[in-house]
């Protein structure tokens, strides 16, 4: 379903009541929001990344270090060393953390940043297994 700029994912049995609530209601989120029409670019949002429906073989993913994921949840920059142009899935330990675009050697961190970590990161850090 497409409201605006944003397409959203919703179960079928629920698709008729959700365009008649559309229709009617000012609604801020209905669904997993998925991507972002950008023209003619879609742009794969968090709840896609988060999603327990999502597709992993459908993107191209990287995996992160303890480091590099701790400065992608901080919305820093981080190097994969991969080079390209398309959009990848991060995520730790098989675990996904939301999107990078690749363009070239850089990425360019989609990571929301309104839930990005503040707190700063101590000088060594060390990988336990108390999360994953």
């Amino acid at each position: 379903m497409q409201y605006g700029e944003v397409i959203s994912a919703i179960p079928e049995v629920l698709f008729e009541a959700a365009d008649e609530i559309y229709q009617n209601l000012y609604v801020l989120y209905a669904g997993t929001e998925v991507a972002e029409v950008n023209g003619k670019k879609l742009k794969p949002l968090q709840g896609l990344a988060l999603s327990q429906d999502l597709n992993k073989a459908a993107f191209d993913i990287a995996e992160l270090e303890l480091e590099q994921a701790l400065r992608y949840l901080r919305k820093e920059d981080i190097r994969v060393g991969t080079n390209g142009s398309s959009w990848l899935l991060l995520q730790y330990k098989g675990a996904p953390l939301g999107w990078a675009k690749q363009i070239g050697n850089r990425l360019n961190n989609y990571y929301p940043k309104e839930w990005r970590i503040r707190m700063e990161l101590p000088q060594e850090i060390q990988d336990t297994n108390i999360l994953f």
